[in-house]
């Protein structure tokens, strides 16, 4: 009876055992799971950098010292990082509309010098030169202002859901890239500066000079107002169903390239539009034979 009883103890204990080990086995997982992206924080000497892929998440401001500082520097391919609403932030001041910045420098907010990474949600301000800088992948949700040049600058990316404001040069530069439903505002040179990409539905408001410029690519359904040169300047591609007003030289100014269509030029400087190839109806003011 006895001998019973310790064997039937032993195999409680064995079950027990087993059933802990599943047991953790089990919350091992949902606690890797739990832990989420790597955690950044500030670091005593910058720039912060991100050398391996994974997923990444700011939990406080970054604040670089001089213009000639980077805040992140990403160097792994397939990095994603959110800024989780926090602000990385440099000395430089821009005021004014269009802006006058109180300098420049070779610091970068966040620069990827690799490739595929997703960058959102966040705040670059101040920087010497560009607020972020990125090669390839996505950028989502984040406002560059104010600082020493670009605002935002990228090759073959997506480039979306942001707002670049009161920038040094240019709010959105580069090439390769498509570039949709953002903001550019009171950039001291062109609101929206690409080559060989497709702009859809941004709007480009009080830029020193071009709302938007670009070559051999197309800009669709986008708005610009009231900038220091033309709304849109194109050399080749499809201008189709944008608005245009009140800007100091012309609405749309195109080459013969550019096929045009469905656009609307109100009341800007100089002229309506400017050359360009009429694919379908343009309305300039009142008239409906534009360009």
């Amino acid at each position: 009876m006895i001998d019973t009883e310790r064997a039937m103890k032993r195999d409680c204990r064995f079950l027990i055992a087993c059933s802990a080990a599943i047991v953790t086995c089990a919350f091992g997982v949902a606690t890797s799971e739990a832990a989420g992206p790597t955690k950044l924080r500030a670091p005593r000497t910058y720039p912060l950098v991100i050398s391996a892929p994974g997923s990444y998440v700011l939990v406080e401001n970054f604040v670089v010292p001089d213009v000639n500082t980077s805040a992140i520097r990403i160097t792994a391919n397939d990095v994603t990082l959110d800024l989780d609403g926090f602000v990385i932030s440099g000395p430089v001041v821009c005021n004014g509309y269009p802006a006058i910045c109180s300098g420049s420098g070779t610091g970068d907010g966040i620069v990827g010098v690799a490739s595929n990474a997703v960058i959102r949600n966040g705040t670059v301000r101040g920087m010497g030169r560009a607020g972020i800088s990125i090669n390839g992948g996505i950028l989502e949700g984040v406002r560059a202002v104010s600082n020493g040049q670009h605002g935002i600058s990228g090759v073959a990316c997506l480039i979306r859901d942001s707002v670049v404001a009161f920038n040094g040069t240019d709010g959105i530069s580069g090439y390769g890239c498509v570039i949709t439903n953002n903001v550019a505002v009171g950039n001291t040179a062109t609101g929206i500066l690409m080559s060989w990409s497709a702009i859809l539905g941004n709007t480009a408001l009080g830029n020193g000079t071009y709302g938007i410029y670009t070559d051999a690519g197309a800009a669709h359904d986008n708005m610009t107002l009231s900038n220091g040169d033309s709304g849109i300047r194109m050399f080749g591609g499809t201008a189709v169903g944008n608005a245009t007003y009140a800007n100091e030289i012309y609405g749309i100014r195109a080459n013969t390239n550019t096929g045009m269509g469905f656009n609307s030029a109100i009341n800007n400087m100089v002229g309506e539009t400017l050359s360009g190839h009429q694919l379908a109806n343009n309305l300039c003011g009142n008239d409906m034979t534009c360009p």
